[in-house]
């Protein structure tokens, strides 16, 4: 979860593993085909201007998910990650992605490709995990507009 996320968006995120930016990267990922003059473009030590573009268009992620993702993420997990992509991309299979906790002691992302001769149709599954013990609330216990803090 990025930083200042409402308690509302956590708990919507623990029901449904959707949050801003899963939803973002799920709609950047629907037709990957169409990325596909700008795999060179698609770097993410440090994260490429070119996907900072796409990420802050109107509508799509905040600055502070945007600054999760590149000081937040472990980048073995995004160097992993833009691998998949770029073959996704290769291959015309969209993505979803979605969010929830791990009891490990770090964060952790699960990438499922679908099984050999699944048609495209079926997309590669990408989870992205935060530690549960990494989370601390603040502001007044009840209320909706509690401020999760990833620790």
């Amino acid at each position: 979860m990025p930083p200042n996320s409402t308690l509302r968006t956590y708990i919507n995120a623990l029901h449904t593993g959707d949050t801003n930016v899963t939803r973002v990267l799920s709609i950047l990922m629907h037709y990957p085909a169409r990325w596909q003059p700008n795999v060179a473009d698609i770097t993410v030590d440090p994260l490429s201007t070119f996907l900072k573009d796409l990420f802050s268009a109107p509508g799509r992620m905040k600055f502070e998910e945007i600054d999760h993702i590149e000081d937040a993420w472990p980048m073995d997990q995004k160097e992993e990650l833009r691998t998949h992509v770029l073959q996704a991309i290769e291959t015309g299979r969209r993505m979803i992605f979605k969010w929830g906790p791990t009891s490990g002691p770090t964060a952790a992302t699960d990438i499922v490709w679908p099984p050999d001769g699944a048609p495209l149709t079926v997309p590669i599954r990408v989870t992205f995990r935060s530690p549960a013990s990494g989370f601390e609330f603040s502001g007044e216990e009840g209320n909706d507009d509690d401020v999760v803090i990833a620790t």
